[in-house]
Formats: structure tokens, C-alpha cells, sequence
């Protein structure tokens, strides 16, 4: 295994790992439907994403310990732009219900 394959394999890790709480969000973050999310699904969604990556970091310890380091990288690099895109549209979300006139009524 060389560097680029524990890269490309670490940003795919990384999203899988960050699927099952994402999947929770979008949920939560559609309007008008009636989806409900409950702490015990973020709880174990949580749970979830942290055994994934937690078992993938342990993988590459064991398989390729070389490249340790850049698969952990490529990991979290991944698992955190996937949140950081999550939070812009939880962001948006939550600043379109004001009224296009700036007051609120």
C-alpha cells in the first residue's frame, strides 16, 4: 500500500463514518414533514460513527502502520468537511424562516 491509496481509503473511511449522524441531521432538518428524531437515535448514531472509525483507525494500524498517519489524517480531514458543510446548511436552514423584509412577524 502506498501513500495515496491510505489517503483515498482514509477520506472514504471518513465519510462512512460520518453517514449515520448525518442521515440523522437531514432528518431533523427537513421542513414541514413530521420526522421525528429522538436523542436515543443521536445517541446511537453517535455510537456508530465513532465505532466505524475507531475499528477503520485500528485496521490501518494493524495493516499498514507506515501509513498510519495519513490515513487518520484523511480521515478526520474528511469526516470534518462533511460537517462543515452539514452545519452550513443547518445554518441556512435556520436563518430562512425570516420574513424576506428583514422583520420578523
Amino acid at each position: 500500500m502506498n501513500q495515496a491509496i491510505a489517503i483515498v481509503l482514509g477520506a472514504v473511511c471518513g465519510v462512512v463514518g460520518a453517514i449515520p449522524s448525518a442521515v440523522l441531521f437531514e432528518r431533523a432538518n427537513k421542513r414541514g414533514t413530521n420526522h421525528n428524531v429522538s436523542v436515543g437515535a443521536g445517541l446511537a448514531s453517535t455510537l456508530v460513527s465513532f465505532l466505524l472509525l475507531s475499528a477503520a483507525i485500528y485496521v490501518a494500524h494493524l495493516k499498514a502502520p507506515a501509513y498510519e498517519a495519513s490515513f487518520v489524517i484523511a480521515t478526520v480531514v474528511a469526516f470534518l468537511v462533511v460537517w462543515g458543510i452539514e452545519s452550513i446548511r443547518g445554518l441556512r436552514a435556520a436563518q430562512g424562516s425570516a420574513s424576506p423584509g428583514g422583520k420578523d412577524e
